[in-house]
């Protein structure tokens, strides 16, 4: 396990041979696709998003709610100990202290990318966004010779901006900047496919949700009209 474990560090820290693209950028691309669709097609991604939005109604609705977290809390150490990994491998060194701070960086990046202080709405896509936001603040601060501890404020005062957005946000009924970006983006590609499929003489019928407990509840209702012959 020891040299499989210096295999990979060494194979994080010299990149694919024959190009100038790193391997760490390999892993992101292949982590976003995993979990962009473990998010939106599987069981277990709606599940993370429903104990999120109301934990007591997914514990109601038949939902595992403690087995859930347990997979959610391995997965994320499993990718806390890649990210070490990584940072080993491309520093060759190694410290007690080594990822101090950088939590500060992922709660900021998760509130930037659109995730909601409430839980339940937050996307991949979004926070890969939030976090390349966050590298080029701290490239961009290094670059300006800021020290640490303005660094660690700014950041922080970052934070604080991104939370009172999606608590205002919240409050007005809108949608975050990144989540209406997506949403914009969803329209108008229902938009799109709307038109072709009048191009070609197939337009789209609305079908009426008939399943939901206010569609029952209307169904069950006795008519309030009178029918005359």
């Amino acid at each position: 396990i020891g040299a499989v474990l210096l295999w990979i560090m060494w194979l994080f820290a010299t990149g694919r041979p024959g190009t100038s693209f790193p391997i760490p950028g390999v892993i992101v691309v292949i982590l976003m696709i995993v979990f962009s669709f473990v998010a939106n097609r599987t069981v277990l991604g709606r599940s993370v998003y429903a104990i999120g939005g109301n934990r007591a109604a997914a514990a109601l609705t038949g939902i595992r709610v403690q087995r859930t977290n347990f997979v959610v809390m391995c997965t994320s150490s499993v990718l806390a100990a890649v990210a070490a990994m990584v940072f080993i491998g491309r520093s060759t060194a190694s410290g007690p202290a080594d990822g101090t701070g950088w939590e500060l960086d992922a709660i900021a990046a998760c509130f930037i990318g659109g995730a909601s202080v409430w839980g339940g709405i937050g996307t991949i896509g979004g926070t890969m966004v939030g976090a390349l936001v966050m590298a080029f603040l701290n490239n961009g601060l290094q670059l300006m010779g800021v020290g640490s501890d303005w660094t660690q404020i700014i950041k922080g005062l970052v934070l604080l901006l991104a939370v009172a957005a999606d608590v205002y946000s919240k409050r007005q009924g809108k949608r975050s900047l990144i989540g209406t970006f997506q949403n914009a983006r969803r329209n108008q590609r229902q938009i799109l496919e709307t038109e072709k499929a009048l191009a070609e003489g197939k337009a789209p019928t609305p079908v009426p949700n008939t399943d939901s407990p206010v569609a029952e509840a209307v169904a069950d209702e006795p008519s309030v009209f009178v029918q005359t012959p």
